[in-house]
């Protein structure tokens, strides 16, 4: 027979688990990526933030750390319509940005998401 000690336990371990999901889908819970616009990126790149490298007003690139947390390579996602692939990006209120297309990461940890509104939505 399970003494009522660990039958505590056990509900408590649930009950924490259940409240820990429900708050990473509310939208005050949920990590969201912000914007740095610099001119050069700095050696340890941030998670949870998109730098956006500019030269005078023209946005050149969005570079950010995987996601996923599984490679060390930065992401560096073009933003100059003339090169190609190219990505767009889009702020929202409070800053949260947007890229399109989708960011697919064919090597490293192969990675696949789309970055909406500060949100991670992934692929796979």
């Amino acid at each position: 027979m399970t003494a009522p000690k660990e039958i505590l336990q056990t509900v408590r371990s649930t009950a924490s688990r259940w409240l820990v999901g429900l708050w990473g889908r509310l939208p005050w819970g949920r990590k969201r990526y912000r914007v740095s616009k610099v001119n050069d990126l700095p050696e340890r790149l941030r998670p949870g933030m998109l730098y956006v490298v500019v030269e005078g007003k023209v946005e050149i690139q969005a570079t950010m750390a995987c996601p996923r947390g599984r490679c060390s390579s930065p992401l560096n996602l073009n933003l100059m319509p003339d090169d190609h692939p190219m990505w767009t990006l889009q702020r929202h209120n409070h800053g949260l940005p947007s890229l399109a297309p989708s960011v697919w990461r064919k090597h490293d940890c192969g990675c696949h998401f789309w970055l909406r509104r500060g949100e991670v939505v992934w692929c796979d």
